[in-house]
């Protein structure tokens, strides 16, 4: 009896410390929070960060040109994951005219110490998407010796029409949801951000949904005399 009681005692005692043990390696190799996002750059930030409700800076017709990112880089809220997205804008500009100013910008980014991930220009349904291929090739071989990441915008996923607005250029809010799934997947920085609750995971159509017909009124203007 005493023999048995000392082995369940030891057994009790091992289980313990083996599950103390397990608590620590969990808690030393898991983040204990998860890091904020914040999307900065053109509509396609803008867009993203409101689909899947997060909060950014990002707003339309931002360029690479003339360092119009910079006001953007002091919102950035302190140890969050910056993820800008810059160049669909200038993607119809030869990338060789854009390089200066691709250099302000990584200056600027690295000089707020924070995480930045570059998302890149999207494939374009334009006669111009072989220059926005151009900018992606660049950006991505150019980032790739800094601390920034580089997500590129361009896979057989993103291209399908279902994915995009009637203007080629932006997305659906299923392809912007897939294009925060894609970053979060291609980026380590980005891993780390929370995961929205109310962003379900998404598979692209092959055919766009059609659109809902618009009816236009016309008002009949009336000449309105004054006394």
């Amino acid at each position: 009896m005493i023999r048995l009681a000392k082995t369940v005692t030891r057994r009790a005692i091992g289980r313990t410390l083996a599950g103390g043990i397990g608590l620590l390696a969990v808690g030393a190799f898991s983040p204990l929070q998860a890091a904020e996002g914040f999307f900065i750059g053109d509509s396609i930030a803008a867009a993203t960060a409101q689909t899947i409700g997060m909060r950014g800076s990002a707003h339309h017709s931002v360029s690479l040109r003339r360092n119009a990112i910079a006001p953007q880089w002091q919102r950035i809220p302190k140890g969050a994951v910056a993820m800008m997205t810059l160049g669909l804008n200038d993607a119809a500009i030869p990338v060789q005219a854009m390089r200066k100013d691709i250099e302000t910008v990584i200056e600027g980014a690295l000089k707020t110490g924070e995480k930045i991930v570059w998302i890149g220009p999207p494939c374009v349904l334009k006669n111009w998407d072989k220059r926005a291929k151009e900018m992606d090739d660049y950006l991505q071989q150019r980032l790739a010796t800094t601390n920034i990441q580089y997500v590129s915008l361009r896979d057989p996923q993103i291209c399908k029409p279902g994915m995009r607005t009637s203007d080629g250029e932006h997305f659906t809010d299923a392809g912007y949801r897939y294009v925060w799934q894609k970053v979060r997947r291609d980026s380590t920085y980005a891993a780390e951000v929370e995961w929205p609750r109310r962003t379900p995971i998404v598979e692209a159509s092959a055919t766009p949904r059609p659109r809902p017909k618009t009816v236009r009124i016309r008002h009949r203007s009336r000449a309105i005399e004054e006394d």
